[in-house]
């Protein structure tokens, strides 16, 4: 339950609000996202389920400009104003619409989106893959996987930049209804030089790297260097790379062999982006 809601008029008051136990609210989907066992948020002071919220709409965090080849979204842009965006790149208009719902679209932010570290997060892996940056209220910039490390104690994110790489990228999510939880989701960046690969970045959630989205550091190393696979033996090894849990979606064996084939024919239509 909110016990407080507050309205600060500036990022150093949400900053003093927030070092006094209080919770960040964007577009306020995901408030209750993360609550342990007994009801209470992690790195958060317990009392008895109840919460201040900080709300953050009115600190002019929203917008998307471009700068240098580079983008620059707002931290509270809603997911709905990325997807409708004719200027993005269209690998994060697409993992924006993979959110079935357009009155949630309208509600999350893609700032709410990061920080609730959701271990299915159609946003999270395409911001891997794209080395994506994340500007924190301060001055520091952060690496999306170090954020989820650590969210409560790096602070407040103020601007997500996706630079200007001459790769491909491309993200996915693979259920078995547009309104189901998914089995994959999955973000690609690809450069291909004299046939060969010269950088990948694979981030991928659904547990395949544990509670939080991350990175197939192992998988992208195995591949750096050499012309990409077949179809088959890239599936082998992504099923190798992948730790999928058993859940009510499907078995361990059945999720890893949908994640091997669904982040191959993305790696895939990358390289072939690129000829």
């Amino acid at each position: 339950m909110i016990n407080h809601f507050y309205r600060p008029g500036s990022v150093d008051e949400a900053l003093s609000l927030h070092s006094r136990g209080g919770v960040f609210l964007a577009g306020g989907t995901e408030i209750n996202r993360g609550r342990k066992g007994d009801g209470s948020l992690p790195g958060i002071p317990d009392r008895g389920g109840e919460i201040d919220a900080i709300y953050l709409a009115d600190l002019g965090l929203s917008g998307i400009r471009k700068e240098g080849g580079a983008f620059f979204i707002g931290a509270c842009t809603s997911l709905q104003d990325i997807a409708d965006s004719p200027e993005l790149p269209a690998w994060i208009r697409t993992a924006a619409g993979f959110i079935p719902s357009r009155n949630i679209r309208n509600m999350a932010t893609i700032g709410g989106n990061i920080g609730a570290g959701r271990w299915n997060s159609v946003i999270l892996p395409g911001l891997l893959a794209a080395g994506g940056v994340l500007h924190m209220a301060g001055g520091k910039t952060l690496a999306p996987g170090s954020y989820l490390e650590s969210p409560s104690e790096a602070g407040l994110i103020l601007e997500i930049e996706l630079p200007d790489f001459p790769g491909v990228c491309r993200t996915l999510k693979e259920a078995r209804s547009h309104l189901a939880v998914p089995v994959v989701t999955a973000g690609v960046y690809l450069e291909i030089a004299d046939g060969k690969v010269s950088k990948v970045r694979i981030g991928a959630g659904c547990g395949c790297t544990g509670s939080l989205p991350g990175r197939l550091t192992g998988l992208e190393d195995k591949l750096t260097g050499e012309p990409l696979p077949q179809r088959e033996a890239l599936i082998n090894l992504i099923k190798n790379e992948v730790n999928p849990s058993s859940d009510p979606q499907g078995s361990a064996e059945y999720r890893k062999q949908v994640n091997g084939v669904k982040i191959a024919d993305l790696l895939i239509e990358c390289r072939e982006a690129l000829v």
